[in-house]
């Protein structure tokens, strides 16, 4: 018996070759999913590292803040307690928290 070539011969071919590009735009498609999933979680990962520094930079701002208004706060007291005004520390400390409570009119402490 001799095979024939004819239109079902071709059919199959067709038929091979559409399964065959279905398979690979199926195999892309999971790659480019893949790959897209793996760029999210870079993404987030970098957003995370960047909301993290972020926080620190504020949180070393608020404390370089802090520090800089105590070293002013000190000195202020200081010279409260100093001649000729010579309160004591407790007064002085009090008049330190009236101003910057704002209770004493017209008077202010500059950081």
């Amino acid at each position: 018996r001799k095979h024939r070539r004819g239109p079902a011969h071709v059919g199959d071919e067709r038929a091979e070759r559409e399964k065959a590009e279905a398979v690979e735009r199926a195999a892309r498609a999971e790659r480019e999913a893949s790959a897209r999933a793996e760029r999210a979680v870079e993404e987030e990962r970098r957003r995370a590292e960047a909301a993290r520094l972020e926080e620190a930079e504020q949180q070393r701002i608020r404390e370089a803040d802090r520090q800089h208004t105590k070293e002013v706060n000190r000195a202020a007291l200081a010279s409260l307690v100093a001649e000729p005004l010579g309160v004591t520390e407790e007064q002085g400390k009090a008049i330190i928290r009236a101003i910057i409570a704002g209770r004493i009119a017209h008077v202010s402490i500059t950081y």
